[in-house]
């Protein structure tokens, strides 16, 4: 499941139409549930890519969506 996931992930910055390899750089904002995923899976993959990845939490269940934001338990970033 989780190999899958990062394989969709990288299916867009194979698709020209959405992204160019060689002149852009992404900045992906992702939930901090799939950081995981993407660390272990899908950034050693992306060689040929300038990226930077921010992972914020989304989701947990002892807070409210207002706490959330005002107690938020932070921001991730990974810079390739």
């Amino acid at each position: 499941m989780f190999f899958l996931i990062a394989r969709e992930y990288l299916a867009f910055f194979d698709d020209p139409s959405y992204f160019d390899k060689q002149n852009s750089h992404v900045i992906t904002f992702v939930p901090r549930r799939c950081r995981g995923h993407i660390c272990d899976y899908a950034i050693p993959e992306m060689n040929d890519i300038s990226s930077s990845h921010i992972f914020m939490e989304t989701m947990v269940p002892t807070l409210t969506k207002e706490e959330l934001y005002t107690k938020s338990t932070g921001v991730w970033h990974r810079k390739d």
